[in-house]
């Protein structure tokens, strides 16, 4: 019998690709050091009961600037699920720049292949398997900028394009990678990120327009449950994975909004208009979960994106 679900009851292992917490580790310390990473404490915000009045979900803002569309809920081919957490997290920056600071971008998807290819190969050094960590994603967004899918000659996406640009003979100069003529077009498209590692950060930077990835060994039921109205994730074994946070909510319960990139139908349709293929998490879990060994957060904002005026009712 059919579960509706894109992959029924058992998670894709293949589309996993965050290396593990010993690899993350060692990476947030060769690339950042001691106080070359941003605190979150060091940022100047608004006061959060104002940010709470005023705040919009991403799929109402969607909405807004895309005359009732969402952006389509994109589904891996391969285990690049580290760059495509941070690809779906600067499109939602993206759209929230456009519609809540005003900024004069278009809204243009991304290619994940890039970002996967440059974390790996020019952040890291290239790498052996698949997969890569949020701290050298991170630090190739900011450094080689954003490649967007409609940038000219730019191929479609595919897992065997992502693991070809990913592959380590790309290793070394960008100049001498295959993608090479791309990366002339992006870098000038990069994204700031601060690291942050308690629930109420990452509540206040999703108030302020700042959009977290999360890679850990968190796992979860595949089909999400109906708590209070509202489709909630079961936490359950272990995923090597990186996903993002999309939204917040206070009521009737502390949550966020837990986003996956396993298609609009993996984990079951959400009950109230949210974004497809992902869920709420309870905050108390995320506290666990952050208290736990196999985690990192990484906030992005400050998309350089297209300039140019916003492209409402189109995606």
């Amino acid at each position: 019998m059919s579960t509706g679900l894109a992959f029924g009851h058992n998670p894709p292992w293949s589309l996993m690709g965050w290396r593990g917490i010993d690899e993350e580790r060692r990476d947030r310390d060769a690339l950042y050091g001691d106080g070359l990473l941003a605190n979150f404490s060091d940022l100047s915000l608004e006061d959060e009961d104002k940010l709470k009045e005023k705040y919009i979900p991403i799929w109402d803002l969607q909405r807004e600037l895309f005359g009732g569309k969402l952006i389509p809920t994109h589904r891996q081919e391969t285990g690049d699920c580290v760059a495509e957490g941070a690809t779906g997290t600067c499109q939602e920056l993206t759209v929230w720049q456009i519609t809540q600071e005003h900024k004069e971008q278009r809204y243009r998807p991304i290619f994940s292949p890039y970002y996967y290819a440059t974390g790996r190969n020019q952040i890291l050094g290239g790498m052996s398997g698949a997969g890569s960590t949020g701290a050298a994603m991170a630090k190739a967004i900011n450094k080689y900028g954003t490649l967007f899918s409609d940038d000219e000659g730019v191929p479609k996406y595919s897992g065997a394009l992502a693991d070809k640009w990913g592959h380590r003979r790309n290793a070394g100069p960008i100049e001498q990678a295959e993608y090479a003529e791309f990366a002339k077009i992006a870098h000038d498209n990069p994204a700031n990120f601060v690291r942050l590692t308690t629930v109420e950060e990452i509540a206040r930077a999703i108030l302020s327009g700042i959009f977290p990835t999360i890679a850990s060994s968190r796992g979860f039921k595949m089909k999400c449950r109906e708590e209070k109205g509202f489709h909630c994730f079961v936490p359950s074994g272990t995923w090597m994975h990186q996903m993002r946070f999309s939204a917040v909510m206070y009521d009737p319960f502390f949550a966020f909004y837990r986003m996956n990139t396993w298609g609009p139908d993996a984990h079951g349709p959400p009950l109230n208009g949210e974004l497809p293929g992902g869920g709420w998490n309870h905050a108390e879990d995320v506290e666990k979960e952050l208290k736990g060994r196999d985690v990192e957060v990484y906030g992005f904002y400050l998309l350089k994106a297209e300039p140019g005026e916003a492209d409402e009712g189109g995606l």
